[in-house]
């Protein structure tokens, strides 16, 4: 095989004299003088001696150089494939079992499932579970009709059209916090189909359609797709008086009723009645629900011990397993061969790799318990093996033994404080103090009149974030929610998302959706006519200490970086349930699935970072690279060729030189006989 600089010799490993018989023959100009000059009744080749001379000099430098490159590019395909074949078992195979739900042996029973889905839930049942569920009203989204429209191709006016999300309460509007409004700029002579399509384009929580009612004139339907009482929609306008035509604020006008309204799911379980914002509830001791059909009696679902689906999860998981390791012994093997068998063998990234999987498994787990309680043993070669009767045995005893091998358990004994990563924090207790609650940036200036007069055309500047924006606010009369409703059109059109304004005790507040330090408002210039001065206000991350060791965290979430003990540890706070001062306590106990994805990792560093190394190697930029030696090499190989060829071929010019004149005398001599 001839040697090309990206080959890989079908992913075998070649010798270090495995190219020393396509060696470069040199100067080929030199090889052809040598023809036309041929010394060889003389007893002397220039191109032999040549060759002997160079080789002297060379030696196998360029073959081992060249081999050395062949097998960079055979590891480096190899770890490459290694890299891709361990991430797919990680996201394939290791997260989606590491749930309660693909490691407990239950089956569920549903008495009805058309009017009633019911799945186990990730956080998995406990127990068997006999539960009564009767639907009594499913929850549903709004629909809104805005008549009044000779066709589609009606122009309108310019202004803007924003829908806002909330709930109504004696005539009383509140937004929900944790929705966005839709503001749509109407540009003048856009019409309501140019309208529907602009409102359609701007979310995904509205479907807006042209309807043609039964006297044939032509209506704007929104149909919302967020179900529950607390999205209702409020429909405002601004620009051209005809454009409040639009308006809704809960009650039915001449030209915007509601088709439909909002509510929520109303539901019983055993008899006690709650209540849902979607047909999707999460969670339900152990199960998630999703309710079709309101109901005449109760619907009876249970779950009842079932083996066969944990013991399906746990095959698979054993096969995924050993496809890497037989893959980590093919390229560890030996006895090279092609597709890279052999290519890492006495590597330091082998033995990285079968450190970090010899420390899986010494890994005791602090009830005692181990893979071979659910029938999985592991053989000299490290291929795991699973008797699928004993692991039946075991969940006939014990339907969570699997998970309580496998998964990973974690107990919070604060309902406001979830765990969201364990990173590589050890088994056990750890203990959280809260000594600061997160907040959200909040800037509230002073009370405003039921009706506020705007003598002249005002402008009110707003740093969000790190992102400016000018609302302008033309003279004229506005309640203090118009004036809201436009700073909030503004914020929007502007692209500026995650802030808004609202009324808060009679005065304009304007607050961040998210909570942190990096969450800020700031009004820039006074503007005494809506209540605000200069000023600037950030939000505040959450704060304590955790095992002892203080922490600053990220709005409502932390990661531990300094405690030894819950390193990587990622935490997530509901900050209205945080008191502060109470000691948390964090249970986690990480099965093997756990520990298998943080030997992933771990490997992944190795390979990656060999990977790294063997990509440098082969940049010719890099003046240590192996690719940059080789040329080197090559044009020190070419120098010899040429100096040599030069001396002898000036030698054999001489003999020639000689060998005519010895002809000459010998004719003289011979023609005076």
């Amino acid at each position: 095989m001839s040697f090309t600089v990206s080959g890989n010799n079908g992913g075998m490993i070649v010798t270090p004299d495995f190219y020393l018989q396509e060696r470069n023959k040199g100067n080929v100009g030199a090889g052809i003088i040598d023809s036309a000059l041929s010394n060889e009744e003389y007893g002397f080749s220039i191109s032999d001696t040549v060759e002997m001379m160079v080789a002297a000099q060379m030696g196998a430098l360029i073959p081992e150089k060249q081999s050395a490159i062949t097998n960079a590019n055979i590891q480096q395909g190899a770890l490459s494939q290694f890299e891709a074949t361990i991430a797919m078992l990680s996201k394939n195979t290791i997260k989606p079992l590491n749930q309660k739900n693909a490691l407990t042996s239950y089956e569920i029973s549903n008495s009805n499932p058309n009017a009633i889905r019911a799945d186990i839930s990730k956080s998995g049942a406990s127990g068997s579970l006999d539960l009564s569920i009767g639907v009594t009203q499913l929850a549903q989204s709004q629909s809104l009709k805005f008549s009044g429209f000779n066709s589609e191709n009606d122009a309108l006016k310019a202004g803007t059209f924003t829908i806002d999300f909330g709930q109504y309460d004696g005539g009383n509007f509140t937004e929900n916090a944790n929705s966005s409004s839709i503001t749509v700029e109407i540009k003048d002579g856009m019409t309501l189909s140019d309208l529907a399509g602009e409102i359609n384009k701007s979310s995904k929580d509205i479907k807006a359609t042209i309807v043609t009612n039964s006297d044939g004139s032509t209506g704007l339907a929104l149909i919302s797709q967020k179900t529950g009482e607390q999205n209702a929609m409020r429909v405002t306008t601004s620009g051209d008086p005809s454009l409040t035509t639009f308006d809704y604020n809960g009650t039915d006008s001449s030209t915007a009723t509601q088709v439909r309204e909002p509510a929520d799911a109303i539901y019983t379980v055993n008899g006690i009645q709650m209540t849902s914002d979607t047909n999707k509830i999460e969670d339900v001791f152990g199960l998630n629900l999703t309710l079709n059909e309101v109901t005449n009696g109760e619907v009876r679902i249970g779950t009842t011990v079932s083996p066969q689906g944990v013991i399906d999860n746990v095959y698979a998981f054993v096969e995924n397993f050993n496809a890497m390791i037989d893959m980590y012994n093919s390229f560890n093997s030996e006895n090279p061969d092609e597709d890279f068998v052999g290519s890492i063998n006495g590597s330091k990234v082998s033995e990285a790799i079968e450190d970090e999987i010899n420390k899986l498994f010494s890994i005791i787990s602090s009830d005692g318990k181990s893979l071979k309680d659910i029938g999985v043993t592991r053989d000299p070669d490290g291929r795991l093996s699973l008797n699928q009767d004993k692991l039946g045995a075991a969940l006939e005893l014990n339907p969570e033994i699997a998970y309580e091998i496998l998964g990973t358990t974690t107990k919070s004994s604060h309902s406001g404080v979830n765990i969201e990563d364990l990173g590589s924090s050890v088994n056990g207790d750890h203990t959280i103090v809260i000594t600061r609650a997160p907040e959200k940036a909040n800037l509230t200036g002073t009370a405003l009149a039921p009706n506020n007069t705007i003598a002249v055309d005002t402008e009110l500047k707003l740093k969000l974030g790190n992102k400016e924006v000018t609302i302008p606010i033309s003279a004229g009369d506005y309640t203090p929610e118009q004036l809201a409703a436009t700073i909030n059109k503004e914020i929007n059109l502007a692209g500026i998302s995650g802030y808004k304004a609202n009324i808060d005790g009679g005065a304009l507040s304007i607050n961040s959706a998210e909570y942190g330090s990096l969450k800020s408002i700031e009004v820039l210039s006074d503007v005494p006519e809506l209540g605000l001065v200069a000023q600037k206000v950030t939000g505040k991350d959450v704060a304590g200490t955790i095992n002892g060791e203080s922490f600053l965290g990220d709005g409502a979430e932390f990661e531990s970086k300094f405690d030894e003990a819950s390193k990587g540890m990622k935490v997530t706070f509901e900050p209205e349930q945080i008191t502060l001062n109470q000691q948390i306590t964090i249970s986690t106990n990480k099965g093997f699935l756990d520990n298998l994805d943080s030997t992933i990792s771990n490997i992944k560093k190795s390979t990656t970072s060999e990977i790294k190394e063997i990509k440098e190697s082969l940049d010719k930029t890099r003046n240590d690279s192996l690719v940059a030696q080789l040329e080197e090499l090559q044009n020190k190989e070419d120098y010899y060729y040429n100096m040599y060829y030069q001396q002898f071929s000036g030698i054999s010019a001489a003999l020639s030189e000689m060998e005519g004149t010895i002809k000459m005398m010998e004719m003289m001599f011979e023609s005076d006989k």
